[in-house]
């Protein structure tokens, strides 16, 4: 897929696919890029000041479900910030390079196993695919209303 094709899928859906995960409040940039590491996509997320970066390298995208998946994926990582602020938090803890090397690869395969899971939890468990969903009714403030509706004293809940 060429990088213009990526974009417009992305640009369409993100902001349903945020409202979905309930990452409103976060500022996410989104950047197309070739890595070099073999990464399809990085997420850098700062939770003290709610903002995320996230790069996907277009040049590994096959398709629309694929650029949506892996926009999926990389939004989990948000989810997973506070997490992350922790583990960064300890580190000057731990002294000994070894042990803090096995605590890392741990975390990490913990992290993903999580967000796996949350990814199969949104698609098996409730039934939303990757992007924007079209038989969507919306019941409060979100981005599938065409006007916002406020429920009965002018509360908006989720």
């Amino acid at each position: 897929m060429d990088k213009s094709e990526v974009k417009r899928i992305i640009d369409e859906h993100i902001r349903f696919m945020v409202w979905d995960m309930q990452l409103q409040k976060w500022e996410i940039e989104t950047t197309l890029d070739v890595l070099e590491d073999g990464d399809h996509a990085v997420c850098v997320a700062d939770h003290s000041y709610s903002r995320a970066s996230i790069t996907i390298d277009y040049t590994r995208c096959k398709d629309e479900a694929d650029v949506l998946s892996t926009l999926r994926h990389e939004l989990s990582h948000i989810l997973h910030a506070p997490f992350d602020t922790y583990r960064r938090s300890i580190r000057h803890l731990v002294q000994d390079d070894g042990a803090w090397e096995a605590m890392e690869h741990v975390y990490k395969t913990a992290a993903e196993q999580t967000r796996t899971a949350i990814e199969n939890m949104l698609r098996y468990g409730y039934g939303i695919m990757p992007g924007k969903r079209a038989d969507y009714v919306a019941p409060s403030v979100n981005p599938y209303a065409e006007e916002p509706e406020i429920p009965h004293g002018g509360a908006i809940t989720p």
